[in-house]
């Protein structure tokens, strides 16, 4: 399932450079928070080149896992949280 890869491969990458993040985009998405709002919105995850090849739904399906209050905004905890291996 490629959401599964894409989430996968991020959680490496972002484990590289993994730092404990507090509220706003400090740390791992803060490059792709183009508006400076700290948080990321479905908008610019999907400009941000994260879900590179998926479908508007499937970037929908895997923005909406990540964002685990559901509050329509990804901030950098759910973000590392989302990301970050499961088991």
């Amino acid at each position: 399932m490629t959401t599964i890869k894409l989430v996968t491969v991020l959680a490496v990458v972002l484990s590289a450079s993994y730092a404990f993040a507090h509220e706003g985009m400090h740390g791992p998405g803060s490059e792709v928070d183009y508006d400076g709002n700290g948080v990321l919105s479905l908008a610019e995850f999907s400009l941000s080149g994260l879900a590179e090849g998926l479908t508007d739904a499937q970037i929908a399906e895997l923005f909406a896992h990540l964002d685990l209050d559901e509050s329509f905004y990804l901030t950098s905890p759910e973000f590392i949280r989302g990301l970050a291996p499961q088991g």
